[in-house]
C-alpha cells in the first residue's frame, strides 16, 4: 500500500473516531450510510528531516472538510467507503524560507474492503496539484489511480494517469528548498 494511500486512511480513520455521524432521523439511519466530517483549521504537521520527505523539517497545513460515507455490506460482503473534501486546502511549507506551495483539493478516494480481506482503493480528480506562479504545474496527484492490496498482502497499482506523481516531495522539496 502506498505512503500516500496509508496516510489518506489514516485521515478518513479520524473522521469516525473524532465525529459523530450526520444523521437526521432513526428511519433515515436505517437506510442511509453513515456520513462523518471533520474540520480541519490551520492543522498543522511538521514532516521531519528525511526520506520519504524532504532533508530538511516542511510544515503541512491542512485547511477544510474532511467528509467521509461508509456504506453497509452488499450482498457479497463488500464495504464501500468514500471520501471527499469541501473547501479544503494542503500546503507544504519551508518554516527556514517561508516558501511554500498550495494546493485546493477535489475528487474523491472510493475504497473498497472485500469479503476476502483485500482492499482496493480508486483516487479520482484533483488530490494535490501544485503549481507555481509563472511557470506552472510543478507535480501532483491528478486524474486517477487506482491500487489493489491482496489478501495475502500482494500490492499492484491497476492504474496511474500521467498526472499522478509516485511522489510530490522530489519536486516539492526542491522548490521549498
Amino acid at each position: 500500500m502506498s505512503r500516500r494511500t496509508r496516510s489518506l486512511r489514516a485521515i478518513v480513520a479520524m473522521t469516525g473516531a473524532l465525529v459523530a455521524g450526520v444523521v437526521t432521523s432513526p428511519v433515515a439511519q436505517a437506510s442511509q450510510p453513515d456520513t462523518v466530517f471533520i474540520d480541519f483549521d490551520h492543522n498543522v504537521r511538521v514532516l521531519p528531516a528525511g526520506g520519504p520527505y524532504c532533508s530538511f523539517p516542511v510544515e503541512r497545513v491542512l485547511d477544510g472538510r474532511l467528509w467521509d460515507r461508509v456504506y453497509a455490506p452488499d450482498a457479497d460482503g463488500t464495504v464501500r467507503d468514500i471520501a471527499w473534501v469541501s473547501d479544503f486546502t494542503y500546503t507544504l511549507r519551508n518554516p527556514a524560507n517561508g516558501r511554500e506551495l498550495r494546493s485546493v483539493l477535489a475528487g474523491t478516494v472510493t475504497t473498497y474492503v472485500y469479503a476476502d480481506g483485500s482492499v482496493r482503493s480508486v483516487v479520482a480528480g484533483n488530490d494535490i496539484n501544485f503549481t507555481v506562479p509563472g511557470e506552472g504545474r510543478l507535480t501532483g496527484y491528478v486524474g486517477r489511480y487506482e491500487e489493489l492490496l491482496s489478501g495475502d498482502g500482494d500490492f499492484t497499482v491497476l492504474a496511474q494517469t500521467h498526472n499522478f506523481a509516485d511522489s510530490v516531495f522530489p519536486a516539492a522539496c526542491a522548490y521549498l528548498g
